[in-house]
């Protein structure tokens, strides 16, 4: 099976533009290839159902939207210059900027060669390989934010979300101390071998804030990730659910980083996260802080 790309310069008001690209929407493509031309640091995305992942890890879905628009204009692009000579100016020579790969069932559709972005022009400029046609389109953020060659760079930076109105039980296990937060709506019951107490509520209302939308500010790279997840926790939080919630049930894991932030990580999941100490803090809560 052969898949032909054809590229077509036609003139439509004293203006060039590029036509006749194969579709490389996002209802057709299912793979996402990226690298450095100038590293090979590389990225791969792959459509599972109607999810993207990365790494068996889902895409930042905002990133992803990003991605898509620009990419929507590449057909009509403006031809911006056919001057090999100009393509080093530019950073879009075979051995510089980033290429773009689309594909269909592991069939290459499209292939880009991507240029340097500046402030000034806010375009990116793209090229097909072997073609010295240079095309442009608008792009409102940096190319390489949009065409990120690093897994960091596409990985979803929020942990959870999880509202407080899907949350039923929380529990909380550290070295020498284990309790259970119960939600009860309104107000909260702190549950120990001591009995049950009643909790403050803005302790409590600040943990139940954190949990509907705590976002890390890094990731582990995938190595020390699985060395970190052999260690032991420092606290042990499991968030159980309630019936036909939309979110399942989770068990995050907390463990020293540095005096500045925590490792945090899903169990079951691959992905360390970099959470600050500062919000990590707020969260990690003895009993005693908790009761009245």
């Amino acid at each position: 099976m052969f898949i032909l790309a054809f590229q077509i310069i036609s003139s439509n008001d004293e203006q060039m533009v590029l036509s006749g690209l194969m579709p490389i929407s996002e209802d057709v493509i299912d793979k996402i290839v990226i690298t450095s031309n100038e590293n090979e640091e590389s990225v791969t995305l792959l459509k599972l159902g109607s999810s993207w992942t990365l790494e068996n890890q889902k895409v930042f879905q905002n990133k992803l939207d990003a991605f898509w628009a620009i990419t929507s204009y590449f057909e009509g692009a403006q031809l911006t210059s056919k001057n090999p000579k100009s393509h080093s100016k530019i950073g879009i020579n075979d051995n510089q900027g980033v290429s773009l790969e689309f594909y269909v069932a592991n069939y290459l559709q499209e292939k880009f060669i991507i240029g340097k972005w500046t402030n000034d022009s806010r375009l990116c400029y793209f090229r097909k390989p072997g073609k010295s046609e240079v095309y442009s389109t608008e792009c409102p953020v940096p190319a390489d934010t949009i065409f990120d060659t690093k897994v960091s760079g596409w990985q979803d930076p929020l942990i959870l979300a999880i509202p407080k109105n899907e949350i039923a039980e929380i529990q909380y296990i550290y070295l020498n101390e284990e309790f259970n937060i119960i939600n009860n709506g309104n107000d909260q019951t702190i549950v120990s071998q001591d009995g049950n107490q009643f909790a403050k509520w803005l302790p409590l209302n600040t943990i139940f804030q954190s949990f509907s939308g705590l976002i890390s500010n890094g990731f582990v790279n995938k190595d020390d990730s699985i060395s970190i997840q052999l260690k032991d926790p420092l606290a042990t939080i499991k968030i159980k659910t309630i019936d036909n919630a939309n979110n399942k049930s989770v068990t995050l894991k907390f463990l020293e980083f540095d005096e500045k932030n925590y490792y945090v990580y899903i169990a079951g999941s691959p992905t360390v996260y970099i959470l600050e100490k500062d919000i990590g803090d707020l969260i990690l809560l003895k009993k005693s802080e908790l009761i009245d």
